[in-house]
């Protein structure tokens, strides 16, 4: 067609809407380029209907498939206004980001208004998936490129004494031993506060900290987002969990203090393989995760109250003697 009306572009349209034709028809040639585009569209739209007529198949669903896809709505549906509560950016995204996701985010974000729902809704292109998108939607061909796109997380981060900042980076690909997580919830500690004034001159923070500045905050919760392929088998993608940060590690080093990419101030961080051997990822199957990040006070002040002055670190049992009916000095 484009022969017959002597018509054509004068460069090659990226991506290949309509409005990319028309941007890069010659004047003049308006009539050619719609009139070819038209007759491309119903060429397709004639062979794609005879090719699914011709393969067109009945599926079936048996009871038991329908009763385990009954049962999954029901578990999206008691979790739908937890999650709905927690999403504040949706990212469709595409290839150059302009064609697809362009019209799908726009179709969505109508539909969002409609519903009376404030939730930013934006395409963008691969390389440039905002860190802190709560939902990305993209083609399932796609969805290998978006994971490989690296997770940028915020964080604040211990530099030196009494300065704490604010930093923006790209955490590495996790190893077969190690969970990137999501942190949805950190609770403010005294400690952290202690380490935020000594820099490294607190025993658990390291020396080079203007290269490696640490993460601060270590009672927190969230959700596991990627988990490494020897960890299969223990924690699953979505899973929430809990941190038990009581490493107990003969440096001193733990979580919030010590390491550059763990630590619960942060929208995103890597577990290390020795923190999940140590069993201080634990699953939570609640959906308040502010009760969970005060999980660790709350068992220290249960510590403290059964066991007072323990000599024994991390076995919090009462030694001191004291029982019932007897008497006791406080100095």
């Amino acid at each position: 067609m484009f022969n017959l009306l002597d018509g054509g572009l004068v460069a090659g349209p990226s991506p290949g809407s309509i409005f990319a034709y028309l941007a890069l028809t010659p004047k003049g040639s308006f009539l050619a380029t719609i009139a070819g585009v038209t007759v491309g569209t119903l060429v397709s739209f004639a062979i794609t209907s005879l090719i699914l007529k011709m393969e067109k198949t009945v599926e079936t669903e048996s009871e038991d498939e329908f009763a385990q896809s009954a049962n999954a709505v029901k578990a999206m549906k008691q979790e739908g206004a937890f999650s709905l509560s927690r999403v504040k950016r949706i990212a469709f995204v595409c290839d150059a980001g302009m064609g697809s996701s362009a019209m799908g985010a726009t179709t969505f974000r109508k539909r969002l208004e409609k519903a009376g729902l404030a939730i930013e809704v934006k395409h963008y292109a691969i390389e440039n998936v905002p860190a802190d998108a709560d939902i990305v939607v993209t083609h399932a061909s796609l969805e290998g490129r978006v994971k490989q796109v690296k997770m940028k997380t915020k964080v604040a981060a211990i530099y030196g004494k009494r300065d704490v900042r604010l930093r923006v980076f790209e955490l590495p690909e996790i190893t077969d031993n190690e969970l990137l997580v999501s942190v949805i919830s950190d609770s403010v500690c005294l400690s952290t506060w202690k380490a935020a004034l000594l820099g490294s001159e607190h025993k658990r923070v390291p020396d080079d900290l203007e290269n490696h500045p640490v993460i601060t905050g270590h009672e927190c919760a969230g959700v596991i987002v990627e988990v490494g392929k020897n960890l299969t088998g223990k924690y699953k993608k979505g899973q929430r969990f809990v941190l038990q940060p009581a490493m107990g590690l003969p440096s001193g080093y733990s979580a919030g203090y010590s390491y550059e990419y763990f630590g619960g101030n942060a929208t995103y961080m890597i577990i290390p393989e020795i923190a999940i051997n140590l069993g201080c990822v634990l699953p939570y199957h609640g959906s308040y995760f502010a009760a969970a990040s005060l999980a660790e006070p709350m068992c220290c002040i249960i510590g403290a109250y059964h066991a007072n002055y323990h000599t024994t670190q991390y076995v919090y049992e009462h030694r001191m003697g004291v029982k019932p009916g007897g008497n006791i000095a406080l100095l």
